[in-house]
């Protein structure tokens, strides 16, 4: 038998200690004032306006691939992927867009 290894102490864990002024800091949570709330009106992404706005541009973009998929295999013909690319590049641009400025839309 080979040595034997002495347990390893660990130490415990201790307790945060804050001065009092510490504890206020963090304990007290201000809301935002009126002035500032003004400050950062219409920076945020209305939530309720994009996600469906994405979610219907998902499918359309799903919906142009396969079309793409059976263009190509149906028709075999280059004016089908030059359709699909121009269409694609179309979505792409508006949804640039509307990501750069949302105020158009």
């Amino acid at each position: 038998m080979g040595p034997r290894l002495s347990a390893v102490s660990t130490p415990s864990p201790q307790p945060l200690s804050l001065s009092t002024g510490e504890r206020e800091q963090y304990s007290s949570v201000s809301p935002l004032s009126t002035g500032e709330r003004e400050q950062y009106e219409g920076l945020f992404m209305d939530l309720g306006m994009w996600l469906p706005i994405l979610f219907v541009l998902g499918l359309a973009t799903l919906g142009l691939m396969f079309a793409f998929v059976q263009g190509c295999e149906t028709y075999r013909e280059p004016a089908m992927i030059v359709l699909t690319a121009i269409v694609t590049a179309l979505l792409f641009v508006y949804l640039l867009a509307a990501l750069l400025r949302p105020e158009w839309f």
